[in-house]
């Protein structure tokens, strides 16, 4: 049975690496969202959202995976609690799944999709806009960044921007960049208790990776 992006128990998921992986999709739509603004500004794409949203890779969670995702959340909870060392590795379809189940970040489940290639992560947005005054539009686009976070500071190499099918010429993304250093010097300032449980989180080997502080 095929199950429309079902809730486990709120807390049931890494708190703070859901944090840390919120703030990576936020940041991306603040990347996306900034690199279509310049480029409007640039001349190098039209003054108006897309009228349809982009093709996403396809989802979908069975039973099987969501036990999978249910019983490797509570080994990790459980771990954590008791003291003992605390890890959680993710490849790329785990961690589209467990974002997809994460209630702390529900929002973007039809909205963004993950690909981790060696150490670094595409993010790939189709966001409606109809909240934000444009109703009917979208904000389409994808990041490709080289996230890292350790000990409440998160890191982050910015590879590339998209914005539609048109990616960022070089004179852009030096202002791309700077928003980004920016966008995270904000992110790192943000009193949220819950991430100075997780110690560190990375991507090498295309996986994710974290720890938690005990």
């Amino acid at each position: 049975m095929t199950h429309p992006f079902p809730n486990p128990p709120r807390g049931m998921l890494i708190e703070g690496g859901a944090l840390v992986f919120a703030a990576l999709a936020a940041l991306a739509f603040g990347l996306v969202l900034y690199a279509y603004l310049i480029a409007v500004e640039a001349h190098l794409v039209s003054d108006r959202f897309a009228t349809a949203p982009a093709t996403l890779p396809a989802l979908a969670l069975d039973d099987t995976a969501i036990a999978d995702i249910r019983a490797r959340s509570r080994r990790f909870d459980a771990e954590r609690r008791a003291g003992k060392p605390a890890t959680l590795t993710l490849d790329n379809t785990t961690i589209n799944e467990w974002f997809a189940v994460t209630t702390e970040i529900e929002t973007y489940r039809d909205r963004i999709r993950v690909q981790m290639q060696d150490d670094a992560m595409t993010v790939m947005l189709s966001v409606p806009l109809n909240d934000h005054g444009f109703r009917g539009r979208y904000l389409n686009g994808a990041v490709v960044m080289r996230p890292h976070y350790r000990d409440g500071t998160l890191r982050v190499a910015l590879d590339s921007v998209r914005v539609g099918d048109d990616e960022l010429p070089p004179r852009l993304m030096d202002a791309a960049r700077v928003a980004a250093f920016g966008m995270r010097l904000l992110l790192n300032h943000l009193p949220i208790r819950q991430l100075e449980r997780t110690s560190r989180l990375w991507i090498d080997d295309s996986r994710l990776h974290a720890q938690v502080n005990q």
